[in-house]
């Protein structure tokens, strides 16, 4: 559940427990609203904080951190999405997912006003031996090249475990699609799911991740490219350039 902000109610945290789930509403006062309800909140946490579009910044990083590297944390999903979090609270995160205690999978960081410099950050928990980091998805953020080569290097790490890797709209080219492919080369074991939708690769970016998905050490099944997310069994029937433009 998304947050949601009005003008005709004070500022209020309404918290959603259901299950393992807790999603925040926030209204008016992101950052404040936040960092107070941790005290409230904090001992019914236990698998899953939905904070998407809640109006945080760098303040509520910081005290995400907290619950990240909490010995008691159990936390496994967090959706930050649709937040201005912006480099130097993707910094502040990063530090607390490389703690030992850290129990994360699964983390959404789409539309947060990222760039390179989140993807430096984010490499190193990556290539961390005590990252269990399965999902990431950072979409809509202006990553570029540069970023991605960042990234790719962390894939190529052998204590990287990543399973999905969300890139859609993050303006990459051919250069980021060839160090994608030359990653996946060297680490093929665990990347299941690659989303390059809306983005700039050609032809030929396309055919070097193409080209992989016929290595049978690779394990990646499903390739995001032009409008969609298409199978590999989907992508061995298609041919170029025909492939390259399809929509869903």
């Amino acid at each position: 559940m998304e947050c949601a902000e009005s003008t005709s109610i004070k500022p209020a945290v309404v918290a959603h427990h259901v299950g393992f789930e807790v999603a925040l509403i926030s209204c008016l006062h992101g950052d404040n609203i936040l960092v107070e309800s941790f005290s409230i909140f904090i001992t019914h946490i236990t698998q899953i904080w939905r904070l998407n579009g809640c109006f945080l910044s760098k303040r509520s990083c910081e005290a995400l951190c907290s619950l990240l590297s909490s010995q008691s944390s159990s936390l496994t999903e967090l959706d930050l999405s649709n937040n201005n979090l912006q480099d130097s609270g993707v910094k502040l995160l990063s530090d607390a997912l490389q703690s030992p205690h850290c129990t994360l999978k699964t983390l959404r960081l789409s539309a947060c006003n990222l760039l390179e410099r989140s993807c430096e950050a984010l490499s190193s928990v990556l290539s961390s031996q005590s990252s269990s980091l399965r999902d990431l998805d950072l979409s809509d953020n202006d990553l570029q090249d540069s970023g991605v080569k960042l990234l790719s290097a962390a894939v190529k790490s052998p204590h990287c475990t990543l399973e999905t890797l969300s890139l859609s709209h993050c303006l990459i080219t051919k250069e980021g699609c060839t160090c994608l492919a030359s990653a996946l080369t060297s680490n093929p074991s665990h990347l299941r799911e690659l989303d390059l939708t809306y983005n700039h690769p050609g032809d030929s970016g396309m055919m070097l991740l193409s080209a992989g998905l016929k290595d049978p050490h690779w394990r990646l099944d499903t390739l995001g490219y032009g409008e969609c997310l298409v199978a590999k069994e989907k992508l061995e029937k298609l041919s170029f350039p025909y492939f390259l433009f399809l929509s869903c």
